[in-house]
């Protein structure tokens, strides 16, 4: 982070965002596997909804912070700002953690599968460069092409190591449980929309109802402010009462949330935006807590921590593909319709005008299909939750 407050060409800034990505990737990994470990199986729900509060009240400050820098300091303070915060956290882990207390640690294999993760690494990258230029250099060129099929050759080189490896970096025998698989894609889906949401609302705000950066700000907080509220009920409720119910909700009003922002348009009234996003982050809030338990409770003690970093591989995988996924949608969209797919000249452009419209329905086009993808999750929870644990 401090290297990133001095870094101004974009080549820079990418090595160092891959240095503070696998800070956050590591601390992300052992994050849920560490709560998940000290709360037993009935309170498991409430603890990965505190552990979701956590992360949403860090949702609700760091936009609100970010807004504020941007509008009044500069963007490099964005990551200054983490130093002293990266520097107590250390501190206070170094001086205060007890690794005795996590249980289901085991000292077995401890080497790291360097190939695999090699693999899984390419084919990410692979995936995100030809989706996220395929709308440019169309999608039946050459470049394209050969990027889908190295994809496809990529990931079934990956399967297939993690299958045969002696320590594999993920074990995909995991999979074998229904209920893991529908809540681990389920993840990867809701996340899909959550980043989709994410990267286009700030945009839309920006451009067409002309809020500054510290607006934005404040217009998503209660994208946050509901994980912090329903985050630990839905987690603490689902351990009494079964993640079936909890687990559909959340993806059903997710879905709806995103249906809403469908209709948005150049002059919707911004009391709209904010109950869509209401609904959406609602039913975001509702959802993870219970999906995560419902996870964890299919795993044994020592697979915690590869099974937290699935649900964080999910996570994740989400975030960067919702990113290309909307790119691809929106810029396609603008390039059909003649224009750039530089976002630049949509910030600048006019209400009204013919390039924001553009824009616009590219934007409804992405959280339509995010929509849809919401809501065929949540039939798969209907048949594969969690039971109350006073049935299980």
């Amino acid at each position: 982070a401090q290297y990133l407050g001095y870094a101004h060409p974009i080549m820079l800034m990418i090595p160092f965002r891959i240095f503070q990505g696998v800070g956050a990737a590591m601390t992300q990994a052992n994050g849920m596997a560490m709560v998940t470990s000290v709360f037993s199986d009935r309170e498991r729900g409430k603890g990965l909804g505190a552990h979701g509060s956590i992360i949403g009240t860090g949702g609700i400050i760091g936009p609100i912070v970010g807004g504020f820098l941007v509008t009044y300091a500069s963007w490099h303070w964005i990551f200054w700002i983490n130093v002293p915060l990266c520097a107590i956290t250390f501190l206070g882990t170094a001086l205060l953690l007890d690794s005795s207390r996590f249980r289901g640690a085991t000292q077995g294999d401890k080497s790291f599968d360097w190939l695999g993760a090699t693999l899984s690494s390419s084919t990410l990258l692979v995936f995100l460069l030809t989706l996220s230029n395929g709308a440019e250099l169309g999608w039946f060129s050459l470049p394209i092409i050969a990027g889908f099929l190295i994809f496809i050759g990529l990931i079934t080189t990956f399967i297939w190591w993690e299958l045969n490896s002696s320590s594999p970096m993920l074990d995909l025998s995991l999979f074998r449980s229904r209920l893991f698989s529908v809540g681990i894609g389920s993840s990867y889906i809701s996340f899909l929309g959550v980043t989709s949401f994410r990267f286009l609302i700030t945009f839309y705000l920006q451009a067409a109802l002309r809020l500054t950066p510290a607006q934005i700000s404040w217009v998503l907080i209660p994208n946050a402010l509901s994980r912090i509220i329903l985050g630990p009920l839905s987690g603490n409720l689902s351990d009494k009462y079964g993640t079936k119910l909890f687990t559909t909700l959340g993806l059903l009003l997710a879905g709806c949330g995103l249906l809403l922002m469908a209709f948005m348009a150049d002059s919707t009234p911004i009391w709209f935006v904010i109950l869509a996003i209401v609904i959406m982050s609602s039913g975001s809030g509702i959802f993870m807590s219970p999906n995560s338990a419902a996870i964890f409770s299919s795993a044994t003690g020592n697979k915690y921590g590869v099974t937290s970093a699935l649900v964080n591989l999910s996570r994740n995988s989400g975030n960067v593909t919702g990113i290309a996924i909307a790119t691809a949608i929106v810029s396609g969209t603008m390039i059909s319709a003649g224009f750039s797919s530089n976002v630049e000249e949509v910030m600048i452009a006019e209400t009204g005008s013919r390039i924001l419209s553009t824009f616009i329905s590219g934007m409804r086009s992405v959280f339509l299909l995010m929509a849809i993808l919401q809501f065929i999750s949540s039939i798969g929870h209907l048949t594969t939750s969690r039971a109350p644990l006073s049935e299980a």
